[in-house]
Order: structure tokens, then C-alpha cells, then sequence
């Protein structure tokens, strides 16, 4: 999760950062890109686990921020910072 975090830039289009994310995710990771604003990247669910989710937010067709979070909310304290926003 964190190289797709890396490749994902400002500015990409959809096509760009979609296309960060199929080179390199493993198999195991979930896109969810059913909105044109907010996209995530998440783990698979494990009880009791704190999974990380990669949050791809756009505007005007155009990624505007990235962010690591925790499944339930906050960002993990080991993630990497913001970018944009």
C-alpha cells in the first residue's frame, strides 16, 4: 500500500493513479473507486487488527490529497504524512 502511497502524485488524472495502483498492488489489496471524488485502498479485515486504508482524494478530476488512515479513522502513528489537501 505504502508504493502505491509513493507513486500517487498531485495532479494525477484517474487514469494516472489508477494506473499507479494496478502496477503495484498485490492481490490482496481492495480499490474501491466508485466515486469521483474519494478513492480507497484497503486491506483486507482482520479481527482485532488495525488495518490501514489509502485515501485518494480528487477534485476536478485531479488528485488533490493522499492519506494514510486506520480502518476506524485516525491516522496510524507510523504512516506517512499528508500530501495536499
Amino acid at each position: 500500500m505504502l508504493k502505491i502511497r509513493e507513486e500517487i502524485h498531485l495532479g494525477y488524472s484517474y487514469e494516472s493513479a489508477l494506473r499507479s495502483y494496478w502496477l503495484h498492488a498485490p492481490k490482496d489489496l481492495r480499490l474501491d473507486a466508485g466515486s469521483s471524488k474519494t478513492w480507497t485502498v484497503s486491506m483486507p479485515g482482520e479481527f482485532a487488527a488495525r488495518d490501514w486504508v489509502l485515501w485518494v482524494e480528487f477534485a476536478d478530476g485531479k488528485v488533490s490529497a493522499v492519506r494514510v488512515r486506520t480502518s476506524d479513522g485516525p491516522p496510524p502513528t507510523d504512516a506517512p504524512a499528508d500530501v495536499g489537501g
